[in-house]
């Protein structure tokens, strides 16, 4: 009975999940049919996102690209701190969100996206795969929230010291930045190189 009820769910999470899809898949591919670019709608056409040589983007934005890729060094750890023990319930679900995304962002640079052509609604329709990286950002962040609530759940658990510590620090690489932004300004205002 428990297996039942279990397939209805799924069924019924899937029924929902296509109808709130339809509201924008329907439009989309009416739109599709009526575009000047109907006829070129192929593989090469669609397969367009990032290529290879941004795939270290989240890590080093300015280096050979990848810049939408880049979410912040920290956040990045915090999202990795995430995936620790004790786990968070759905994390691993935004884990896999992220790590498909990113991949899909490469379009037809990577064999994940034919698969994505073929058997996924409005892969075939689009181009420019790279705006998958948007998903991989949104799961990014929601990570980075799991990571911070382990890390604080911690530093409490370590005693209030540990996380006045933290605090302390994170303030005063806040007033630096701050600091060194408006120098910069300043010495821009008055043309003199910083």
């Amino acid at each position: 009975k428990t297996y039942l009820s279990g397939v209805g769910g799924l069924a019924l999470a899937i029924g929902i999940s296509v109808g709130l899809a339809s509201a924008q898949l329907l439009p989309s591919g009416e739109l599709v049919s009526f575009s000047s670019r109907a006829q070129e709608l192929n593989y090469e056409f669609t397969g367009i996102g990032f290529e290879l040589k941004e795939a270290f983007g989240f890590l080093f934005p300015n280096f050979l690209g990848g810049k939408p890729m880049f979410i912040g060094t920290i956040p990045l750890l915090l999202a990795a701190a995430s995936l620790r023990r004790p786990r968070v319930k759905g994390a691993l679900f935004w884990a896999g969100a992220a790590a498909v995304a990113y991949l899909l962002s490469f379009g037809g640079n990577l064999p994940v996206y034919k698969a994505a052509h073929c058997c996924l609604p409005g892969f075939a329709w689009f181009q420019d795969q790279e705006r998958a990286i948007f998903i991989f950002s949104l799961a990014g962040s929601v990570l980075l929230g799991y990571g911070l609530a382990s890390v604080l759940g911690q530093a409490e658990s370590q005693g209030k010291a540990r996380l006045h510590t933290m605090a302390a620090i994170g303030a005063f690489l806040a007033a630096a930045a701050a600091a060194i932004a408006v120098a910069s300004r300043l010495a821009e205002a008055l043309s003199m190189p910083f």
